[in-house]
């Protein structure tokens, strides 16, 4: 689950199993970039559509982990 909050947007919550959390990403998690395209002042549905993109076309994002 992605939140949006003056930071951007981050990662709220994560399923144990969701790739996002094998891939090593953690709660409070920012994201900067998907496929090379800002997230700031993007909405987080906006920001979900990119990441969900097409079955079967990798995505990459940027990612700031503060904290960890």
């Amino acid at each position: 689950t992605l939140g949006q909050n003056d930071r951007g947007i981050f990662i709220a919550r994560l399923l144990d199993d969701a790739p996002a959390a094998r891939a090593g990403l953690q709660t409070g998690d920012v994201i900067l970039t998907v496929d090379r395209v800002a997230a700031a002042g993007m909405q987080v549905g906006q920001v979900v559509e990119m990441i969900l993109g097409e079955a079967g076309v990798p995505v990459s994002t940027l990612v700031a982990c503060p904290g960890h």
